[in-house]
């Protein structure tokens, strides 16, 4: 799986004119996600650091914190993906993440500490109300609260989802409203969802659901609804399991050597290499099979990709081969994996 990297590494063409094309230019090379996506996104890019660094390309890592950096620098924040047409959007802020994971390793503190303001910009971009990013909320008390939001500006379809975009519209106007200002606001949400990164989601939670470990034996869903949406059932994706798994174990608790041992006898760690074997082995069992990466799988048959929703389902595919690689890099022995991988991960 390391070597896949190469098949996803892009560098901008140095004679490239930025008035012929909707791609921005990036002064380092970098990894995309694989099928359509031909750019870098930006909260794709935490998943593939981290399994990056679990193949030991550092300098590559390196690279792409440098393109986000420059984007920041630019723009004053980091777009949905590396095109003109996402400037009105961002997606979930994971840079410092990035970056304290390339510290972790690496620990060039000069790096970090020369990038630091672009960090606070970046900050300071989804904490500044005038950018609709944020919202003052007042409770009983009167105490004023701050909560973060996804937002855009822009009240019209999507230029990469134009056609897509302009029909929901249409079936919005019959059904709903065709007042123009009642429209522009759909057209916010849409672009505002697709900032989330659930693009797009029911996003409707049970409040308890029993059994859900038997319900998908193969990964965290991100709802247990069956929408025909990308991120309702049955679909899993790597991000939302990496971040359970993750949690489970405290996030952070690997940079501090002198916790994992303890925390590897916690039930909460068990849970979470299981949680973590079941993923992989659908993955590796799909790359054993076909030797392919899925962006997405079915939580309930092994090896099988998940269902398509807006597009078909992409093979590629940058957060799970990345994810895949953290997780192995992290859990080791740990892992329950069958088949041909099954001494890799040991």
């Amino acid at each position: 799986m390391v070597k896949m990297w190469k098949y996803l590494y892009r560098r901008v063409n140095p004679n490239f004119d930025s008035e012929c094309h909707t791609l921005i230019s990036l002064p380092r090379p970098f990894i995309v996600p694989g099928g359509r996506f031909i750019e870098i996104y930006y909260w794709d890019s935490y998943w593939i650091v981290l399994g990056l660094i679990a193949s030991g390309l550092l300098s590559v890592v390196r690279d792409s914190l440098i393109n986000f950096f420059y984007m920041v620098e630019r723009y004053g924040f980091i777009p949905n993906g590396s095109r003109v047409y996402y400037l009105d959007r961002s997606q979930p802020p994971l840079l410092s993440s990035m970056l304290r994971a390339y510290y972790h390793v690496s620990e060039d503190l000069d790096f970090v500490i020369e990038h630091l303001p672009l960090i606070e910009r970046e900050y300071n971009f989804w904490m500044n109300s005038l950018g609709g990013h944020v919202v003052e909320l007042t409770d009983e008390d009167g105490k004023v609260h701050l909560l973060n939001r996804h937002y855009s500006i822009l009240g019209e379809p999507r230029p990469e989802s134009y056609r897509m975009d302009l029909l929901v519209g249409e079936v919005f106007e019959k059904k709903y409203s065709n007042d123009e200002a009642v429209k522009a606001e759909f057209y916010r949400s849409i672009r505002a969802a697709a900032e989330s990164g659930w693009d797009f989601s029911s996003r409707w939670l049970r409040p308890a659901i029993e059994g859900a470990e038997e319900k998908s034996p193969y990964g965290v869903v991100s709802t247990t609804i069956r929408a025909s949406l990308q991120w309702d059932s049955p679909n899993v994706w790597a991000p939302s399991h990496h971040i359970a798994v993750d949690f489970l174990c405290g996030g952070r608790f690997w940079e501090k050597r002198e916790n994992v041992a303890e925390l590897k006898e916690t039930e909460a760690f068990k849970i979470a290499a299981s949680w973590a074997s079941r993923f992989l082995n659908t993955i590796l069992y799909r790359y054993e099979h076909h030797g392919i990466c899925s962006e997405k799988y079915h939580c309930r048959i092994l090896g099988k990709s998940g269902l398509d929703g807006e597009y078909i389902t992409q093979e590629g595919f940058g957060w799970t081969n990345g994810a895949v690689l953290d997780l192995m890099w992290k859990f080791g022995r740990h892992l329950t994996v069958d088949g041909l991988f099954a001494e890799v991960v040991q």
